[in-house]
């Protein structure tokens, strides 16, 4: 709880990179709180690609995947994946 308290007390004073939402992600995730997990990947995926760093977008993409196919979502969690691939080679 506090790692998820500390990024949204940064988030307040100033915003988060993407480097900085990851870590948001996965804090919601742990506490179950999977609709705030999503929108925090999300939005680092974005950041990710506007950054030009391909592979951490594709990581950012397959965890959302992850948390949709575990939710039952699987046709949203499989265009997450083709994102995921189209990122990742988009280094290749």
């Amino acid at each position: 709880m506090a790692a998820r308290d500390g990024c949204l007390a940064a988030k307040e004073h100033g915003g988060l990179g993407a480097e900085d939402l990851f870590p948001l992600g996965e804090a919601h995730w742990w506490l179950g709180e999977d609709d705030p997990s999503l929108e925090a990947h999300e939005a680092g995926y974005r950041r990710f690609l506007q950054g030009d760093l391909p592979r951490r977008a594709a990581m950012s993409a397959m965890t959302i995947a992850y948390s949709l196919f575990l939710r039952g979502e699987d046709a949203l969690a499989s265009g997450w994946m083709r994102r995921a691939d189209g990122a990742s080679t988009a280094t290749a």
